[in-house]
């Protein structure tokens, strides 16, 4: 039985360890007009509840607002929850490797993060993928919806 996932996700965080140390999921490094550049890769590691607590503890630290979120079984957020930054504002990059792309993301104060990482399943046999998504300034809560993504494939 194959199986069908809504892939609405925004950003990954990446395998690199950050300017600052710690976490090997992510970057964040300074800009000098006092932004913060968020690098991502591969996103494993976002879901992983330890990686998404140290990640919001240092954003929030450099004065980002961050919601984690996990919708109950069948409800992802509703959306849209802000004025998105990643069309305009995201970068990618290739490491010229044979590794997955790397994002960034710059981010100002007041700007938002936003960890979606819905319970499975969202239907019976169907998952809903985990989003990033970045705000230029404030977000709006999640709101529970019922889930209307793909339905199971032949």
């Amino acid at each position: 039985m194959a199986l069908a996932a809504s892939t609405a996700v925004a950003g990954a965080l990446i395998a690199l360890p950050s300017a600052t140390g710690g976490s090997s999921a992510y970057a964040i490094e300074r800009g000098p007009d006092g932004s913060v550049v968020l690098t991502m890769l591969d996103q494993n590691g976002l879901f992983e509840e330890d990686q998404q607590k140290e990640l919001a503890e240092r954003l929030r630290a450099e004065g980002i607002h961050v919601s984690i979120d996990t919708p109950r079984p069948g409800y992802v957020c509703a959306q849209p929850r802000g004025k998105n930054l990643l069309p305009e504002t995201m970068k990618r990059s290739v490491d010229g490797k044979d590794g997955p792309e790397k994002f960034e993301v710059t981010l100002h104060t007041g700007d938002s993060v936003a960890v979606e990482d819905p319970q499975p399943p969202v239907k019976p046999g169907v998952w809903a993928a985990g989003r990033v998504q970045m705000f230029e300034g404030p977000m709006k809560p999640c709101q529970e919806v019922p889930f209307k993504g793909p339905e199971l494939l032949p």
